[in-house]
């Protein structure tokens, strides 16, 4: 509940709540049906993707785009940013899942991987990639309520690239779901080998974010709204669109 405490707002309680379901959903239960537990790997595989590809960089672009608006950075603010810089390395371009030597990729490349070997059909991976890159600016106003592709791709971007805000409360909302949802997958997943790479993937994933990314991204939403004094409504503004964005991502 550290995120609603910091946001401090009427909607923040309303996106805990996302969060909590969101690593709640009642298909787990099911992920011992190898076709179910497919589904969710695809489902998994489409949000890993949107996550590097727009969420990451943007987050990361507008937490150094502050700093220009900011004092130089001292001894409290230091660490915050080491910690995000550490953070963005294993998300975009760092091998610690499977542990290989000499490789130096993001961690969709290892979930695209868990999911080949899994029996999923990644022919359908490639048309999303496709699908989700093809935002035109007559798609953006009629496609924003939808659940295809663009729709994802159009709130990754369109939105979240004019709110700084809204990319600094997605983040640590996603770290905060996100090792929680994948302990639950873990625990009631297949037994069947062609889901241990996955299994793997969940796992180590897990030990990463609760060790490495910690709560930085917190701590930076913490620090940019105590320096910006962003108001009450900027802020209600933003929790929205994040709301929206997770529950795209369902």
């Amino acid at each position: 509940m550290k995120l609603a405490k910091i946001l401090g707002t009427r909607n923040a309680q309303e996106l805990e709540r996302v969060i909590e379901e969101g690593w709640q959903t009642p298909v787990i239960k099911r992920l011992q049906e190898p076709e179910i537990a497919l589904k969710v790997m695809s489902t998994g595989v489409r949000s890993s993707y949107l996550f590097v590809k727009h969420i990451i960089p943007l987050y990361a672009a507008h937490v150094f785009q502050t700093l220009s608006t900011l004092a130089p950075v001292d001894d409290k603010l230091g660490p915050i940013l080491a910690g995000i810089t550490g953070a963005v390395q294993g998300e975009l371009y760092n091998n610690n899942i499977y542990g290989r030597p000499k490789e130096c990729h993001s961690h969709y490349l290892d979930m695209v991987e868990a999911f080949e070997y899994a029996g999923g059909d990644v022919s359908s991976v490639c048309e999303f990639e496709k699908a989700s890159n093809g935002i035109t600016e007559e798609a953006q106003g009629r496609k924003i309520w939808t659940k295809e592709p663009t729709a994802y791709a159009h709130h990754d971007t369109i939105v979240l690239l004019k709110n700084p805000l809204s990319t600094f409360i997605l983040v640590p909302a996603i770290e905060e779901m996100t090792p929680r949802l994948f302990e639950s997958i873990s625990r009631n997943l297949s037994p069947e080998a062609r889901f241990d790479k996955y299994r793997q993937f969940l796992d180590r994933h897990v030990e990463i974010d609760r060790s490495e990314h910690s709560s930085v991204t917190t701590d930076w939403l913490e620090y940019f709204l105590s320096k910006k004094h962003s108001s009450e409504y900027e802020i209600d503004e933003s929790v929205e669109n994040v709301i929206t964005t997770m529950e795209f991502r369902r």
